[in-house]
C-alpha cells in the first residue's frame, strides 16, 4: 500500500502465482506450484482488502500474477473495483477470450501485455506465440475502444535484433505505450 496525505492511492495485488505459460526467465515461476497456489489469498480476502482500501479513498488497483486471468473468481474481484482505475498485467494469451473481453470492457482501464520480440518471444515464452498475442490485441481493440494498451518488452540477446520489427507491429496496432526493460536475474533466469 502506498500512502500519500493519509490516503491510499493504489493497491497492487499479485492475485496468483498460477500461470498458463512456463517462460524461460520468469522471476515468479517458483510460485506456480499447487502448494504455493493453495496458500494464496482467497477471493474473499482479496475483496476484503479492496473494500478496506476503497473506504480509505483508494482509487486504483493493479493485478498481476502469474497470469491474473487464470485466477479463479477474477471476475468477482474486478467487480469490487468498478469505478476505479484498474490495470492488469497479462501475458496476452487469454485476453481474446470472449469472457475476458467482457471483463476488460467493463472494469479495466489499462491492460499491460508482454511481447518480448517476434520469434524470440516464442523461444523465451514457452507456450506463447507473438502472432497470437497480436491477434488477441486486434480482437480486443475491435470490441473495446477505451482501454489503454501498454506493451512490456524484456530485451535479451535475441529480441534486441527484433526491436524495429516489433516497433512496426506495435505502431500498426496503435498501442498507447511501449515499455522496454531488461530481465531481472531472479527465478528461472538466474538458474539458466
Amino acid at each position: 500500500l502506498r500512502l500519500e496525505s493519509n490516503c491510499i492511492k493504489r493497491v497492487s495485488f499479485e492475485v496468483t502465482g498460477k500461470c498458463n505459460l512456463r517462460c524461460f526467465y520468469c522471476c515468479r515461476g517458483y510460485l506456480n506450484t499447487p502448494e504455493k497456489v493453495s496458500n494464496e489469498l482467497s477471493t474473499k480476502e482479496i475483496i476484503g482488502v479492496i473494500q478496506q482500501a476503497r473506504a480509505m479513498g483508494c482509487g486504483g488497483f493493479l493485478f498481476t500474477g502469474g497470469e491474473a486471468f487464470v485466477k479463479k473468481d477474477f471476475d468477482k474481484i474486478l467487480k469490487h473495483c468498478a469505478g476505479c482505475f484498474v490495470e492488469v498485467y497479462s501475458n496476452g494469451t487469454l485476453i481474446g477470450e470472449p469472457k475476458n473481453i467482457v471483463l476488460i470492457k467493463k472494469f479495466i482501464s489499462r491492460l499491460t501485455v508482454t511481447i518480448d520480440g517476434t520469434s524470440s518471444h516464442n523461444f523465451y515464452r514457452k507456450g506463447s506465440d507473438y502472432i497470437q498475442i497480436i491477434d488477441n490485441i486486434k480482437k480486443l481493440k475491435k470490441s473495446v475502444s477505451d482501454v489503454k494498451i501498454k506493451i512490456n518488452t524484456l530485451v535479451n540477446d535475441k529480441s534486441v535484433k527484433e526491436l524495429l520489427k516489433l516497433y512496426n507491429l506495435l505502431k500498426d496496432l496503435n498501442v498507447d505505450e511501449w515499455h522496454i526493460d531488461f530481465p531481472q536475474l531472479r527465478g528461472r533466469l538466474a538458474e539458466f
